[in-house]
């Protein structure tokens, strides 16, 4: 098990970099091979690579795809901008139910800005 934490450690630095240097093409491959061995941070930056159209076409469906994955692993700031992406509809539908479930979760993962929003949307 620590050899594989190891490697997808390896798979992320090298992800990073390649990102650093503009080579996203290359960032794109290592960040989903690492979030296909559900390693959270391989599927945000993934996530957020989409959402803002770095290197790759902007796909805001594709995004939210990776940020839930990102979500269900335990990445609260993923969970967060979900969240958020339903309360503005940001190239998903607007949904004030699935923004609260995102920001509850996000909240109980200790985000406090996650809390504030849950709060919010639930007294509406």
């Amino acid at each position: 098990m620590v050899w594989s934490v190891i490697a997808f450690s390896g798979t992320l630095d090298e992800a990073f970099k390649a990102h650093n240097s503009g080579d996203y093409t290359r960032a794109t491959e290592l960040f989903e091979k690492a979030c296909g061995q559900d390693i959270a941070p391989g599927c945000f930056n993934l996530g957020i690579m989409y959402y803002k159209g770095r290197g790759i076409q902007k796909d805001y469906a594709k995004s939210a795809e990776f940020l839930e994955k990102t979500c269900a692993l335990g990445g609260k700031v993923g969970c967060y901008i979900l969240g958020t992406m339903y309360t503005n509809g940001e190239g998903i539908k607007k949904d004030f139910t699935q923004a609260k479930v995102f920001f509850k979760k996000a909240c109980e993962l200790g985000l406090r800005d996650g809390c504030k929003n849950y709060k919010t949307l639930k007294q509406r």
